[in-house]
């Protein structure tokens, strides 16, 4: 198909500018300009002006992708489907899952702490929550602040299972596994908390509440929990927002200490 674009003029006083035929406007007159398209066919085929051509080549390609990506997308039988890791799988990914070791950025403790009080499972298939994850560094700190003076991993977590059972025994809570319970729920809040949230509740002066039945407060990067006389942890800024399928982790400098502990 071909297009015949004609222009009609109507109105007194039209004049010619030279530049392909458009009308100029004299003043004082009205002018209405109307283009009639006129569509003859041409040896026996449909044809598009070339600035369609260039489009439909442009865009023709999406539905063909999408197409493409949909069988693509067909899963063999047998075969194995990636899913998004959960909460407990993206800190073990990140661990060396042999116990304590060498390396304090891991999360080796908190995996052992989870073991220890039994939480694994739930930490992994409880939908969104937000765990505030201590990495060996905070366990080692958390423990001098405590009063460890020696070194290693192996050895400050031996340290706070001696002193968790001295609070739990205290306090009335019960055993240090019971005590240890209580601090590992600290950790974790019912909710999906992003970084965006956390950092407007720093500069609010917000709160988060835990499934221990206790909060902490928020002012900038520090977590202030209720345990007054320790040192408060921050968050890590290398180690926030990460996804799980099941929730987010943000990474913490200490262990935070409910005012039972």
């Amino acid at each position: 198909m071909t297009l015949d674009l004609a222009r009609e003029a109507r109105g007194a006083g039209r004049a010619r500018d030279g530049y392909g035929g458009h009308p100029s406007r004299i003043s004082g007159e009205s002018e209405i300009s109307v283009i009639r398209l006129t569509v003859r066919p041409e040896d026996g085929m449909n044809r598009r002006p070339k600035w369609r051509n260039a489009v439909f080549r442009k865009f023709a390609v999406i539905p063909l992708l999408a197409a493409a990506l949909t069988v693509g997308a067909a899963i063999p039988a047998g075969a194995t489907v990636a899913t998004t890791p959960n909460v407990v799988e993206r800190l073990a990914a990140w661990s060396s899952l042999a116990g304590p070791d060498a390396n304090p950025n891991d999360y080796d403790l908190l995996i052992l702490a989870a073991q220890t009080a039994d939480l694994v499972t739930a930490l992994a298939t409880t939908s969104n929550i937000t765990v505030f994850a201590p990495n060996d560094a905070a366990f080692l700190r958390t423990a001098k602040d405590f009063g460890f003076t020696g070194s290693g991993e192996s050895a400050a977590w031996a340290f706070l299972v001696g002193k968790l059972g001295e609070i739990g025994t205290a306090t009335g809570i019960g055993d240090a596994v019971d005590v240890l319970t209580v601090v590992l729920l600290y950790h974790v809040a019912p909710t999906r908390l992003s970084v965006t949230t956390m950092l407007y509740k720093g500069f609010t002066g917000g709160s988060v509440s835990t499934l221990a039945g206790a909060s902490f407060g928020v002012r900038f990067i520090e977590l202030r929990d209720l345990a007054t006389s320790r040192r408060n942890p921050t968050l890590n800024p290398f180690a926030l927002g990460i996804r799980a399928n099941n929730g987010i982790v943000h990474g913490i400098t200490r262990v935070l200490l409910p005012a039972s502990v």
